[in-house]
């Protein structure tokens, strides 16, 4: 013989249908992170072929310039510490090969490319102009 019971007390009705889940949100202090991370990740060691422009030399004695082609542009530091190792003085529409990083500025969400004036001095004789 076999006894049945019936449960009693809570009744959950017909099963519900599965949710589904929101994704997450990021703010934009996550994204940025998350976005610049990955550029300081792929590109720790770059050579990059452009046009300075924009040079600024300032009283710190840092040389903060654009580098450029005719598409698109990235902004580039190099420190004080790592201008004496370059050969020769940029100018504004001077043609250089530079090696370095991305890195993002700390205080801000946009990034910079550090120039490696150890490779300008090692790889890099004086540009041609365009």
């Amino acid at each position: 013989m076999v006894w049945r019971m019936k449960q009693k007390g809570l009744d959950f009705g017909a099963p519900m249908e599965p949710r589904q889940a929101r994704p997450r949100a990021l703010t934009v202090s996550e994204l940025t992170d998350r976005i610049l991370g990955v550029l300081e990740v792929e590109f720790a060691d770059v050579w990059v072929e452009g046009e300075v422009s924009n040079l600024k030399i300032a009283p710190s004695g840092h040389w903060y310039f654009s580098l450029k082609d005719a598409k698109a542009q990235v902004r580039a530091v190099v420190w004080k510490t790592d201008t004496r190792l370059i050969r020769f003085r940029p100018e504004d529409g001077m043609r250089v090969l530079a090696r370095g990083q991305v890195r993002r500025r700390a205080a801000s969400t946009s990034s910079r490319s550090r120039c490696s004036s150890r490779s300008a001095r090692d790889r890099c004789s004086r540009p041609s102009r365009t």
